[in-house]
């Protein structure tokens, strides 16, 4: 149940992710500059139920994770977190 949780808040933000970049041209920089957005939808980490997921931009788009089945944030390490990476090709 929770990597399913994990996964409908990986689409929630995902799609509100691309909006901005959409709207705005760019990543935020921060979860927090799209938490207007997200809050009526209340996208959690299922681990970590008080936080949204992880999430940092990468040079060819943004990483999502979760705290993953030991419920520690590892900061998007593989094989200890659950990770969504988006690539955007020019």
């Amino acid at each position: 149940v929770a990597i399913c949780t994990a996964l409908v808040a990986g689409l929630i933000i995902g799609a509100t992710l691309e909006h901005y970049r959409l709207c705005i041209g760019y990543y935020p920089t921060s979860l927090d500059l799209v938490q207007a957005e997200l809050t009526p939808l209340k996208p959690k980490d299922p681990a970590q139920p008080d936080t949204l997921p992880g999430y940092r931009i990468e040079p060819t788009g943004y990483l999502l994770w979760s705290a993953g089945d030991d419920g520690k944030d590892d900061g998007g390490t593989l094989l200890q977190d659950w990770l969504w990476r988006v690539k955007r090709v020019p």
